[in-house]
C-alpha cells in the first residue's frame, strides 16, 4: 500500500512565529513537501549559491476536489510574498526576520514560487529536530488554531504525552486575544481538537493542571488512531475502572509493577506519595503494558508521562 506523503518540518521553523493565513499555510507546507529529499539531519548545511523555484498545482492545497476561485489565489499570492517568520532566542539574545516567498505567480492550475537561497537552509536544516506528519492531513484542516496545533502535537507521537503551560501554548497559537482560559478553551482547544480527532490521522485528549482554582498547564495524550477503535475504546475502559479502584489499591497494584521499570528509589517513593502520579503512572503504564503504542523505551516514556521529564532527568517541552 502506498505510504500517504509525509511532511518533515524542522523545530526552528515549526517553533518560529508564522504570518501565514489557513490558504498561505498550506502552500508553505506544498513547499517544504517539494524540499524532502534536500532535507538533512547534518550540521554541515551545504550553501545555496541559487535560488529554489517551485511548481505547485493547486490540487495539491486541498483534501478535497474543491478548488479555489481566482480571487481566493490572488489574495493568498498577495500577502504571502510580504509574510514574514520571526526566529527568537532569548538566551542568545538574538533574532531574525525571513521573507520566504517573495516572488509568487499564478498560471493555468499552478503556483510558481521563488525561494531565496539564502532562506533555504531555514527550510531543510533537520539537525535540531523535526515534526513529521501527514501532508493529507494537514490540508483538510481549515481552521487556522489546528493548522498550528496538529504539527506540534504530531511532534511527541513517539511519547504520546505533551506537557505544556498556558500561556505558552496561547502564544504558540497566536491567541492571545483569549486571555481568559475559558474563552481560549471554547474558542481555541475545543475547536482545533474537535478538528484534528475527526479529520486527521490522530486522537487526542488533554488534562488541567490547576494551581488553586486556575489552569496553569494542559497534559495532552496523543496517538495515531487505532486500526481497530473497538479494541482501543475497551483499553480505556479498563484503564478508567483500574483508576476508580480505592487508593490502597492503586498503590498495591503500582507496588507491584513499578520493579519492571527503571526509576530510581526516589522517583518510586514520588510516585506513591502523590496520588496524582500514581495516576498517571497507571494510565501510561497500562498503556506500556498493552502494546497499545510503538513504545521503544518504556521507562523514559512512563517518566514523561509521570513528571514531565524524561528519565535522565530532561524536561519535556
Amino acid at each position: 500500500m502506498e505510504l500517504l506523503p509525509q511532511i518533515k518540518e524542522p523545530l526552528t521553523l515549526l517553533l518560529a512565529r508564522h504570518e501565514f493565513t489557513l490558504m498561505e499555510r498550506r502552500i508553505y507546507w506544498a513547499v517544504l513537501k517539494a524540499l524532502k529529499n534536500d532535507q538533512t539531519t547534518s550540521k554541515e548545511i551545504a550553501k545555496f549559491e541559487a535560488n529554489k523555484e517551485f511548481r505547485i498545482h493547486i490540487s495539491e492545497l486541498f483534501a478535497t476536489d474543491t478548488n479555489p476561485s481566482i480571487s481566493d489565489l490572488k489574495k493568498a499570492a498577495e500577502r504571502i510574498t510580504s509574510r514574514r517568520i520571526v526566529f527568537e532566542e532569548a538566551e542568545n539574545d538574538s533574532f531574525s526576520y525571513i521573507v520566504p516567498f517573495p516572488f509568487v505567480k499564478y498560471q493555468r492550475g499552478y503556483i510558481h514560487i521563488v525561494m531565496l537561497a539564502n532562506v533555504v537552509p531555514y527550510f531543510i536544516n533537520l539537525s535540531r529536530g523535526y515534526s513529521q506528519y501527514q501532508l493529507k492531513a494537514a490540508i483538510s484542516l481549515t481552521s487556522e488554531y489546528a493548522q498550528l496545533l496538529y504539527p506540534r502535537l504530531c511532534r511527541f507521537l513517539d511519547t504520546g504525552f505533551w506537557r505544556i503551560e498556558v500561556d505558552e501554548l496561547r502564544q504558540l497559537l497566536q491567541a492571545e486575544k483569549y486571555p481568559r482560559y475559558s474563552n481560549f478553551k471554547q474558542r481555541v482547544l475545543d475547536v482545533s481538537l474537535n478538528e484534528i480527532n475527526t479529520r486527521t490521522d490522530i486522537t487526542v485528549g488533554f488534562e488541567e493542571g490547576k494551581e488553586g482554582k486556575a489552569v496553569r498547564w494542559l497534559t495532552f495524550s496523543i496517538r495515531k488512531k487505532h486500526e481497530r477503535e473497538d479494541e482501543y475504546r475497551s483499553f480505556l475502559d479498563e484503564v478508567n475502572t483500574a483508576l476508580n479502584q480505592t487508593l490502597e489499591r492503586r498503590r498495591a497494584f503500582v507496588i507491584q509493577v513499578l520493579p519492571n521499570y527503571n526509576f530510581t528509589p526516589s522517583q518510586q517513593q514520588q510516585i506513591l506519595d502523590d496520588e496524582e502520579k500514581l495516576n498517571r503512572f497507571i494510565r501510561a503504564e497500562s498503556y506500556v503494558a498493552q502494546g497499545v503504542g510503538d513504545i521503544k523505551d518504556p521507562t523514559a516514556y512512563i517518566a514523561s508521562s509521570v513528571f514531565g521529564y524524561t528519565k535522565k532527568g530532561k524536561k519535556v517541552k
